[in-house]
């Protein structure tokens, strides 16, 4: 299987059609890096949704990894097409809210995270929206196909029991 992967520049609008352009301030440390707020000087990017990039293209989406400071559910709203037609895994950094929970509805995606024990630290891979993640500690957050759950949740919790999430 051939894996190709190349980058762009641009910045990620919220939905498909959405153009313009953004003013992004880069830091020396990418974590405090942003969008220019009104009279910031920043670099010009273009805009595009994540759904028009991919039909620009013709690409085959497998995997989605987002860690946009803030905008992870924006740029997920623009590729409610690749979603609901290509079904890739997604990694974000998000955080539940219920505008991310009527997404996944109704792209029919499930929101799963390693999540952490505050007192015992022992990792878990969970539903988020389920009771048994209810009082954990996560980051990540994988929203899959329903179709795939039992498939990659098997592979996520041979991974906790296995040791390589432990380090997590």
């Amino acid at each position: 299987r051939t894996v190709r992967a190349s980058t762009a520049k641009r910045g990620v609008a919220s939905g498909a059609g959405r153009t313009g352009i953004a003013r992004f301030v880069q830091a020396r440390q990418s974590e405090v890096s942003h969008l220019a707020q009104d009279g910031e000087a920043g670099i010009e990017m273009p805009m595009v949704s994540i759904d028009d990039f991919a039909a620009q293209r013709g690409l085959k989406v497998g995997g989605i990894k987002t860690d946009i400071e803030g905008y992870d559910l924006q740029a997920l709203q623009g590729a409610r097409e690749v979603l609901r037609r290509q079904r890739p895994v997604v990694l974000s950094e998000l955080q539940p809210s219920p505008e991310l929970v009527d997404l996944t509805s109704q792209s029919d995606y499930a929101i799963f995270a390693y999540a952490r024990e505050p007192v015992s630290r022992a990792v878990h891979f969970v539903r988020v929206d389920a009771l048994e993640a209810r009082g954990l500690v996560f980051k990540m957050l994988f929203l899959m196909p329903e179709e795939r759950v039992d498939e990659i949740r098997s592979v996520a919790e041979g991974l906790c029991h296995g040791g390589a999430a432990k380090e997590a």
